[in-house]
């Protein structure tokens, strides 16, 4: 479920916005003409920093192992080479 963000104009020490997750883990059986299942492994709740931004643009949230994030404000994509976090950040 994704739902509402809203973000100022200019950012500001302090901000941070409160986020809840879930993590799955998938069961795959051992006959394949079953379905796949999945089940609850963890649900997290945290007041995130908001990372320093120049302007207001789109909102991502990173989820990390041991249920760790991180929110940067970025006009790039994840996929982007110049989104500020990328592959392998912690």
């Amino acid at each position: 479920h994704v739902c509402c963000v809203t973000i100022p104009k200019k950012w500001y020490p302090g901000l941070k916005a409160d986020i809840r997750w879930e993590v799955h883990r998938i069961i795959r059986p051992s006959d394949p003409a079953e379905p796949e299942t999945a089940e609850i492994e963890g649900r997290y709740r945290a007041q995130v920093p908001v990372e320093a931004f120049q302007e207001p643009s789109d909102f991502y949230v990173h989820f990390f192992p041991n249920g760790r994030a991180r929110i940067v404000v970025s006009s790039i994509s994840p996929s982007g080479d110049e989104h500020p976090i990328t592959r392998g950040d912690a």
